[in-house]
């Protein structure tokens, strides 16, 4: 099991844990005053949680505004998924949330959503490149556990809420849904934790709890986000509707957007095709055309806003046309015009230009370069960020130490034995064996003297 994703607070911790060797995010949810809740439950292919902590229990420090690894990360994405034994994925049992509204649910393969999180932190390496504004959250932990770890990792996400107050029903639903779905013993648990920012909602609950301007700009900064994913990082996201973007303050009065859930996105620049881009000739026509989107988008930064709002128009169109298109083969909606990401037609066209404007700051890098690739590079050497580089799923199996006893009154599970204990007590040795030679040396030199 690999720690990296963001810089470990304290790395000793995990080394030398000795008899209790909490998990990062595991101790974090034990610490005081942390909280989880429900974030959505609505993707195809997984249930999210939010993750708050205080800045003094935190296991993480991401990137400052400087672009050094030294910010305490207080919120985090925790998305959860079935994963099924071979390679195709298998339809679950719809989830039912509390309004008694059913919503499709499949189970993942090991390697369709270790190849999910890889594609994702590819994204946010090239996003961030030079020293931009993520499109999405990085990938901080990725662990696939084993049936029975499944279920009492679940029992400790249950006795967590049930200590909260007030209990959230639909929180406690979503893990009950998990446990049902795990008495298949063919079934077991992935997560992929990413780090958030506090306050985050998703577009969907944002547009509930404010005014129209708000949303507008919500929306603005979230279109700019998918151009970029396009035309910039060539992908196509595929389930891009108002669950899948998380809005959050930007801390001037303002808000910014990251895409979430990339299970079903397209990476354009990849040969190896998916059942959203089944067909080489397919592939190559969007990757030329989101090439050629590319070029004319900075030749436009000094235009009209006219030839602005068209541009951007076009993107929508081609990215919402591919959408509907390769989501009803697939799927075969009722109503053939649906498709996910109905929210942007929400927006006026005489806001458009916005979008070009806050998609051409996002994509500009600034003088002087702030985070090379160079950096990033030094920083996944270092086990700061987690690299998927000739890794395959087995490399992030649970070490079998996951949950050892969970303690039902206090709320805390303790873990032992496994890889940190034999760690400890190694280092332990290696200590008492060098404190003895020390000893030796100093009395043999005493008697020298004498």
């Amino acid at each position: 099991m690999q720690y990296g994703g963001l810089k470990l607070r304290d790395p000793e911790k995990y080394e030398l844990s000795g008899k209790i060797g909490f998990d990062p995010i595991t101790n974090m949810i034990n610490s005081p005053d942390s909280e989880l809740k429900l974030l959505t439950y609505r993707s195809l292919k997984g249930i999210m949680f939010i993750l708050n902590v205080l800045p003094e229990h935190t296991e993480y420090l991401g990137l400052d505004e400087n672009f050094t690894i030294d910010k305490p990360i207080t919120s985090f994405v925790l998305k959860v998924v079935i994963i099924s034994v071979g390679d195709k994925e298998i339809p679950l049992w719809p989830y039912q949330d509390t309004k008694n509204e059913n919503y499709p649910k499949y189970t993942e393969t090991e390697n369709s959503f270790f190849e999910e999180c890889k594609l994702q932190q590819k994204i946010w390496e090239k996003s961030i490149r030079g020293g931009r504004e993520p499109i999405c959250p990085s990938v901080a932990n990725l662990v696939f556990f084993a049936n029975y770890e499944s279920k009492d990792m679940l029992n400790f996400f249950m006795i967590k809420l049930q200590n909260q107050t007030p209990l959230d029903i639909e929180s406690e639903r979503a893990i009950n849904y998990l446990l049902d779905m795990l008495r298949n013993a063919n079934y077991r648990l992935s997560i992929m934790t990413m780090p958030a920012v506090e306050n985050t909602l998703t577009l969907e609950d944002f547009k509930i709890h404010n005014n129209l301007n708000q949303v507008n700009n919500a929306i603005i900064y979230a279109m700019a986000q998918m151009l970029r994913l396009f035309i910039e990082i060539h992908v196509i996201h595929f389930d891009l509707h108002s669950h899948n973007v998380l809005v959050y303050p930007d801390g001037m009065g303002g808000v910014k957007c990251f895409l979430i859930d990339f299970g079903s996105a397209s990476d354009l620049e990849n040969p190896i095709l998916n059942k959203f881009i089944n067909d080489e000739n397919v592939r190559q026509f969007y990757l030329e055309e989101a090439s050629n989107y590319y070029d004319n988008f900075f030749n436009l930064r000094n235009s009209t806003d006219v030839k602005k709002t068209k541009i951007v128009k076009d993107i929508a169109n081609i990215v919402g046309r591919a959408d509907q298109i390769e989501n009803n083969r697939i799927f075969q909606f009722d109503d053939p015009r649906r498709f996910q990401m109905l929210w942007i037609q929400i927006l006026p066209n005489n806001l458009f230009k916005d979008v070009f404007n806050i998609a051409n700051q996002l994509m500009i890098v600034p003088i002087p370069e702030k985070l090379s690739l160079t950096t990033i590079q030094r920083y996944k050497r270092q086990n700061y960020l987690i690299n998927f580089d000739g890794k395959t799923p087995n490399d992030f199996l649970s070490t079998s130490f996951w949950i050892g006893l969970c303690d039902r009154i206090s709320g805390i599970c303790t873990i032992s034995g496994g890889k940190n204990k034999k760690s400890r007590n190694r280092k332990s040795r290696n200590r008492k064996s060098r404190n003895r030679k020390s000893r030796n040396r100093k009395s043999r030199n005493r008697k020298s003297r004498k």
